[in-house]
């Protein structure tokens, strides 16, 4: 019984006793203040295992010993590959405190760890516990199962010296950072950096809440999308950053497929960024082609990357190296973008969103200097990318804000367009209405006066003339009394003749009937028409009229128009021109395109007053001066047709001194100057 506990013991000490001793002239990382943290960088010896398959008895060989290479900085970091690394730390403790080591690398899949304590004879003692974990490791056999921020003793009190082997294999970036100090002290800089991410966490809370209030008030899916990529952005950058808590949210099973294909469900994060840009900056309508471009990004991101990291088509290093390259690409590209919308459009609220861009940018530079040891660390530099979101988040929050504004002043002026707009339609349809009133009005007047122009003007007469043809039937006057009268007869038929052309052609033109037809023609034989339908009427008065018109004097009007208005001038002079009076047709040339007509008489003449309204609608005929009768439509008709053959008509006349009226007509079609 007692040799079998013997042959126990001695077995289990050949297991944890390694044959080597430790390498001559290796760097020793001695700790005398147990107060601060120490960064070990430049004490590390790295390995890189191609094959991955080396043991911690392999690289204890003289051979593989003497391939650790020393590393040079604080931190730095391996691109993306396949390989495993071997990572190699002498410590020497001159404090009385227990020492922990910790390791920092997020995306690592595997971690081992292990302490070897040198001897007195030069032998080399393993440590009997070792640790095994990583974000890929099986759950059942994995230490620390709900960190991703590793922590290891080194089981040295003050005066011992210990030698920590770290394997690491991931397929991503492999970051050699570490501390070293008292749990208490490394406690604190995580609690620290514990609360940097709580209030990221919060400040992203807090912005979602603000941008669901603002989706709800101004109905504008640019706020829900934006909240889409904030809450996107609490998952992804807290993972990145160390703060895995999303993969506790998911059943034990789910957590390697979720650490192993990160790029697949990470896409979700960028393509809302772009998704976002190409709503918030309107860049279908504006810049076109960079749509195209943005929406074949967020197909290639959400479609291809993921298909190609879950088939496996490209391994886990190949993945990660294209993942960067297109994420780079797509942040300058949208940097870019911005910076032409502020330049060449002079667009205040992409000025803003390109600053939340360089800030981010800046920022994440900044963390790659101190990933890679150019920066040393401290708390500024190791929470860069939270810096950097959180300056992101400000700025879009104040390019949001402009864009309210902008938003508010758009409907502002979009509101007093449409008043204006509405103010100028109720003005047009008020003055549709007034004019179609004064259209009724007009139209009301003109059946009125035509019933009584038909009631009276017309009546008379037809009654006179019916009242003597009666007493000629009853045979109270004889044939040759009927002859007497013949004459005054025939006069009045022609009147109530002139009376119903005037009374037709008024009416026809009162209801838009009335085309004018201008042709060339001569004005004199026009002027001896109506002088010589109207010589009984001036011969019974003893009034002369005469003809001093060109006889070869052409205009360009509607003849049949410019003989009324010649008949009804000549007929009005008459009206108003005592017995042994005189009437003038005559003519002058103001400009060669254009002809002056006048008719001038001898008569009553009028008053300022009465020529004011002379050719209005509501003027009434007065009597002339042997009694005749008139309708009071002949003027109008006149104004009427010379306005319609392009000239203009008007009257001089004073009490007692006669009256002249004018009016012009072009000589040609289309003349140059107007009179």
């Amino acid at each position: 019984m007692h040799k079998s506990f013997g042959g126990l013991c001695t077995l289990f000490f050949c297991q944890v006793v390694v044959l080597f001793a430790q390498p001559p002239n290796e760097a020793v990382l001695e700790v005398y203040n147990d107060q601060q943290i120490v960064l070990p960088g430049k004490y590390l010896y790295v390995l890189e295992d191609t094959s991955r398959k080396l043991t911690l008895t392999d690289i204890r060989q003289p051979a593989w010993q003497a391939k650790f290479v020393r590393h040079t900085r604080d931190y730095s970091s391996k691109p993306a590959n396949p390989y495993a690394y071997w990572v190699k730390l002498t410590v020497k403790n001159h404090t009385a405190a227990e020492l922990w080591l910790s390791n920092e690398n997020t995306f690592v899949h595997y971690i081992d760890y292990y302490v070897v304590f040198p001897t007195t004879d030069g032998r080399a003692v393993l440590h009997p516990q070792s640790y095994h974990t990583g974000a890929l490791r099986p759950d059942s056999t994995k230490a620390y199962k709900h960190s991703y921020n590793y922590w290891f003793p080194l089981w040295i009190t003050k005066g011992q010296t210990c030698t920590v082997y770290i394997r690491m294999q991931g397929g991503n970036v492999t970051t050699f950072r570490t501390h070293l100090g008292t749990i208490h002290d490394l406690l604190l800089i995580k609690t620290k950096s514990n609360y940097t991410i709580i209030g990221l966490v919060a400040i992203i809370l807090i912005s979602i809440g603000y941008n669901l209030f603002l989706s709800f008030a101004t109905r504008d899916k640019v706020y829900v999308i934006y909240c889409l990529y904030l809450f996107s952005g609490l998952i992804v950058v807290p993972y990145i950053m160390g703060f895995q808590y999303v993969v506790d949210l998911f059943p034990p099973d789910w957590k390697k497929p979720i650490n192993l294909y990160f790029f697949a469900w990470t896409n979700i994060f960028y393509a809302v960024v772009m998704y976002f840009s190409i709503v918030f900056l309107k860049l279908r309508q504006r810049l076109p082609y960079f749509y195209y471009y943005l929406c074949g990004q967020i197909g290639f991101m959400m479609g291809v990357v993921p298909l190609l990291h879950i088939i496996p088509v490209l391994p886990f290093h190949q993945m990660s190296a294209l993942f960067q390259a297109n994420i780079s690409l797509v942040y300058l590209s949208l940097l870019l973008m911005a910076l032409y919308l502020w330049i060449k459009q002079n667009d205040y609220v992409a000025f803003i969103y390109m600053m939340a861009w360089v800030w981010i940018i800046l920022f994440t530079f900044l963390y790659l200097l101190y990933v890679n040891g150019v920066l040393p660390y401290n708390y500024f530099t190791y929470h860069a990318p939270v810096w950097g979101i959180s300056l992101e988040i400000l700025f879009f929050s104040l390019a949001i804000g402009y864009r309210i504004k902008q938003m508010r002043v758009e409907n502002f002026h979009l509101i007093t367009e449409q008043n204006t707009l509405l103010e100028r339609r109720v003005e047009e349809r008020t003055e549709a209405i007034n004019l179609a009133n004064q259209a009724l009005q007009s139209l009301n007047y003109t059946k009125g006066r035509l019933l009584a122009i038909i009631g009276h003007d017309l009546r008379s007469p037809l009654n006179a003339i019916l009242g003597l043809l009666g007493l000629l039937q009853d045979k109270h006057i004889s044939l040759d009394e009927f002859w007497q009268y013949s004459s005054k007869l025939k006069l009045g038929v022609e009147n109530l003749n002139l009376t119903l052309d005037n009374l037709l052609l008024w009416a026809h033109s009162q209801m838009d009937g009335q085309h004018t037809l201008p042709e060339q023609f001569e004005v004199a034989p026009a002027a001896q028409e109506a002088i010589d339908l109207l010589h009984q009427v001036a011969a019974d008065k003893q009034i002369e009229v005469v003809n001093a018109l060109d006889p070869n004097q052409q205009a360009f009007a509607d003849p049949e128009q410019i003989r009324l208005i010649l008949r009804n001038l000549l007929n009005n002079a008459l009206k108003f021109t005592p017995e042994g009076g005189k009437v003038l047709f005559a003519q002058a040339n103001p400009s060669p395109e254009w002809l002056q007509v006048r008719v001038s008489d001898t008569g009553i003449g009028m008053s300022a007053e009465t020529q004011t309204h002379l050719f209005d609608q509501s003027t009434q005929s007065t009597r002339g001066t042997a009694n005749e009768k008139g309708t009071g439509l002949g003027l109008l008709l006149c104004k009427d047709f010379v306005e319609k053959n392009g000239g203009r008509i008007w009257v001089e006349s004073q009490p007692e001194q006669g009256s002249t009226f004018y009016f012009t007509l072009p000589v040609s079609a289309n003349p140059e100057n107007s009179i």
